[in-house]
């Protein structure tokens, strides 16, 4: 933070307006603020502090004290304060707490402090209001300050009398307010993070050690013998392996480790050949108990059917009695009735005989003729029907066959055309491919001679930003020639206010030194003391001399005069700047005319840009011949897939039309003399029919006859 300018009045001993402007008190680098005590060096400090923090520097003071005593009615104290900070130039003004007299009526009101924040682009600029809040103002100026009143009052500027209280400060509390002003806390919070990572790093190292020696404890308990006896010989091999937990020798345990492992391996596998072993055994054994079992239950069966065989042959006699019983009853029952079942057994004989002779009309009138050549019994005609059935039966494969055909044949075309059309696109695709290889190739060529021209890029960039730059130069000469010559006259001009600014100040001084006691007379009251004497009684008070200045008048004479010696300054530098701009602006443009370097420019131009065309035209061309590289890759990839699916597709159409003429050639011979093997099947499954039905009506006839023949 740096304090640009300070402006008061009302405050301490300064009744009447000052301002110090601390950026010209430090052109000269240090600079000295001194007066005998009571001058108002400390209310200097206090006003900053106050502008900044609304308090005054010393902790022994008030802030009411900041107010003068000797406030003339109507004037309202204020602190003006411009600073430069990290968040940009700030402007405030405050006002303390302060009485006033009355505008209505007697006696004084107490008019509440403010302020009134602004951020400006230059100091000189009205700039932006921020805030007229205390407390926001407050943050504001905190958070671009970046210290507290205590740390400002500790390091920017120091009380009378604190110096040595800053010096004999604890360590703890310098390191902290140096930390605030130079940022020191990063490596502060840089040791602390380090520490902390130090200590998880430890941390870690120990819950390792203690999970390895955790797992090599319970790996000790599983990888030796419980049993007592097998635990003798591995005492010693067990006690090593514990002594190396107890000391962490961790790279010995990995191979002490590996070995028992080793070792138990082989006693797992030695162990796993005498379970199988044990599980053939009992396999065999489980085997002959099931065979044991069955013999035993076969015993037990037969037991049992002997004894059932034993009581049915002590109930056979009486059971052959009640059988001839029960004959003899049946045949007293049929006598009854025998006259009317041989009615009507003769009259089914005539019927069943009736159908019989119609059903043997129709066949011989048939294509199954042959069915009623010559008479046939039951049985022959039931061999006749399965005959039948059988050849029927063995003719459906074959129906479904003859069925299929055109499908088949279908099928087969249609895959012809396919492939025919998949042999043409294939034709079509290689010539498009060895196309595309061949403008690779035609790429390629033009790509080498693409990057060959673009070698010279940089080279003409370089040539360009060169001519650019001696453009650029040239032009800023001819600007700054035509524009010294104005910056001439302004320091003609400025010169001349100068002196006359110069003149008309020491004109006024003079004055106002001699009229000096006149004003200090004319300030007096009746019982008041004299600023000179003390005396309160005034019998000759001193007459202001015609034609003197006032103290304003002098110093509005002398703030002009100081803007009149700062506007020559600036126009003398601003003269200066401008001819050593020319003479390094002469020394960058090479002595190049505008005209000239405007040609050369050109020139590098055009061949930057026909360079910059080759090379995007070279980037274009790497992006094709990478795609088209590409393309054919994949384009081949499938052509070989093509090709392969094309081969296997033909195989399976000459496997087809083969499988067709075998099924055709099947059935033809099946058709035999009928047309199709579907009527072939249709002849003989009638023929089965008609067989059938002679065979029913043979049985039927044969079974009447019997019947007859029985009653």
């Amino acid at each position: 933070m740096q304090i640009v300018r300070l402006e008061l009045e009302g405050i301490g001993p300064f009744t009447q307006r000052q301002v110090v402007d601390f950026e010209e008190l430090s052109t000269g680098g240090l600079f000295l603020l001194e007066g005998p005590t009571g001058a108002g060096k400390s209310t200097i400090v206090d006003a900053i502090v106050f502008a900044l923090y609304g308090d005054v520097a010393s902790s022994e003071s008030s802030k009411g004290r900041i107010v003068s005593t000797l406030l003339p009615d109507g004037v309202e104290p204020f602190v003006d304060l411009t600073i430069d900070t990290k968040h940009g130039l700030l402007r405030v003004r405050r006002v303390p707490e302060y009485e006033r007299v009355k505008r209505r009526g007697s006696g004084k009101t107490t008019v509440k402090a403010s302020i009134k924040l602004w951020k400006l682009a230059d100091p000189d600029a009205e700039g932006t209001p921020v805030s007229v809040n205390i407390q926001e103002a407050n943050d504001e100026l905190s958070r671009a300050i970046g210290l507290t009143k205590s740390q400002f009052t500790q390091t920017v500027v120091l009380p009378q009398g604190q110096f040595a209280t800053f010096l004999k400060a604890k360590p703890e509390d310098r390191r902290g307010i140096l930390q605030d002003i130079f940022g020191t806390e990063l490596y502060q919070r840089i040791a602390n993070r380090l520490a902390e990572m130090a200590t998880d790093k430890r941390h870690a190292v120990d819950k390792a050690i203690d999970e390895a020696t955790q797992t090599a404890a319970n790996f000790c308990q599983v990888a030796w013998y419980d049993d007592a006896q097998a635990a003798i010989d591995q005492i010693p091999e067990q006690v090593q392996f514990d002594d190396l937990v107890d000391n962490q020798g961790f790279d010995s345990l990995s191979e002490l480790a590996a070995a028992r492992l080793q070792v138990l391996a082989d006693q797992s596998a030695e162990l796993d050949d005498r379970v199988k072993t044990a599980q053939g055994q009992l396999r065999a054994a489980r085997q002959a108990l099931d065979k044991e079992q069955k013999r035993n239950e076969a015993i037990t069966e037969r037991d049992g059917l002997l004894a059932r065989k034993r009581e049915l042959t002590s109930d056979a006699a009486r059971v052959q009695m009640k059988a001839e019983r029960l004959a003899l009853a049946e045949r007293a029952e049929k006598v009854r009735h025998l006259l009317a079942e041989v009615k009507k057994s003769l009259k089914q004989t005539e019927e069943c005989e009736r159908v019989l002779r119609e059903l043997t009309a129709t066949v011989s009138t048939g294509a199954q003729a042959d069915l009623v050549a010559e008479p046939l019994s039951a049985e022959q005609y039931e061999q006749a029907q399965q005959k039948a059935l059988t050849a029927a039966g063995g003719l459906e494969a074959l129906v479904r066959d003859e069925a299929s055909l055109p499908r088949i044949e279908s099928d087969l075309d249609a895959a012809e055309l396919t492939l025919q059309s998949t042999a043409k696109q294939l034709r079509e695709r290689q010539e498009a491919l060895k196309s595309a290889s061949q403008r690779v190739g035609e790429l390629e060529a033009e790509l080498k001679q693409l990057r060959d021209e673009a070698t010279g890029l940089p080279t003409a960039a370089a040539a360009e930003s060169e001519a650019s730059r001696v453009l650029t130069a040239a032009r800023m000469v001819e600007t700054l020639t035509n524009s010294l010559t104005d910056l001439r006259k302004a320091e003609d001009h400025a010169r001349a206010g100068e002196m006359q600014a110069d003149a008309a100040y020491r004109t006024a001084r003079q004055a106002w030194l001699d009229s000096l006691a006149g004003t200090l007379a004319s300030e007096l009251a009746d019982a008041e003391p004299c600023p000179v004497c003390g005396a309160t009684e005034h019998p000759a008070p001193a007459t202001i001399v015609a034609g003197s200045a006032t103290r304003d008048e002098v110093d509005n004479f002398e703030r002009q005069r100081h803007q009149a010696s700062k506007q020559l300054l600036e126009a003398t530098a601003e003269c200066n700047t401008a001819a050593q701009r020319i003479k390094e602006q002469k020394q960058a443009s090479q002595g190049l005319s505008v005209e000239q370097a405007t040609q050369a420019h050109r020139a590098a131009m055009e061949q930057l840009e026909h360079l910059q065309k080759a090379a995007n035209r070279a980037g274009k061309i790497d992006e094709q011949l990478q795609e088209l590289r590409n393309n054919n890759a994949r384009e081949t990839e499938e052509l070989r897939t093509v090709e392969q699916d094309k081969a296997t597709q033909d195989e399976r159409n000459r496997t087809g039309r083969r499988h067709l003429e075998e099924l055709k050639s099947r059935v033809s011979k099946a058709c035999g003399d009928y047309p199709t093997v579907a009527s072939r099947m249709d002849a003989i499954r009638r023929r089965a029919s008609h067989a059938g039905r002679l065979a029913a009506a043979q049985r039927s006839v044969s079974e009447a006859r019997r019947n007859a023949l029985e009653r």
